[in-house]
């Protein structure tokens, strides 16, 4: 009996151990090239293509600009049931996003996520015109989404570069 509580465990505690190492190191965002990669180890395990706010280039400067932002924020949430399938909320605004907008007496807006596309309804206003067509946050399609739901878990770091 203890033998095979001391092995069930032992597969347990093994079976967990190799799950937690699967899961990301970092996203690095770049921008220009509208590539994600997750990383592990230093190591590109995988890339995704994204799609970014409507008025990609520059650093999200206040709510409504329809930027993604630039800078190193957080996965703070995992959303399972969101409106865009699954979403991984970030930390965006930092205080330095906060001052930025201040200095305009402007709300540096909330909300940025990585996320899939949305529902059937919504998706012939969106996609097929190979634009970027968020309001600011990171999209890619469902299926990455998914994969990357598995892949990276809360207080995973996201650096998001030009």
């Amino acid at each position: 009996m203890i033998k095979n509580t001391i092995i069930i465990f032992t597969i347990f505690l093994l079976t967990s151990i190799n799950y937690a190492e699967n899961y990301a190191d970092r996203i690095v965002i770049t921008k220009s090239k509208r590539i994600m990669y997750v990383i592990k180890n230093n190591l590109v395990i995988k890339e995704y293509n994204i799609f970014l706010g409507a008025n990609p280039i520059g650093h999200k400067e206040f709510e409504g600009d329809k930027k993604t932002p630039e800078g190193i924020y957080f996965v703070d949430e995992k959303i399972e049931n969101s409106r865009f399938v699954h979403s991984l909320h970030l930390s965006y605004p930092n205080k330095s996003d906060i001052h930025r907008a201040s200095l305009s007496s402007k709300s540096p807006g909330a909300n940025i996520t990585i996320h899939g596309h949305p529902p059937i309804r919504e998706l012939a206003r969106y996609l097929f015109s190979g634009k970027d067509w968020t309001d600011g946050c990171i999209a890619v399609s469902n299926q990455s989404i998914k994969n990357l739901w598995k892949q990276v878990r809360v207080n995973t770091p996201v650096i998001i570069y030009p």
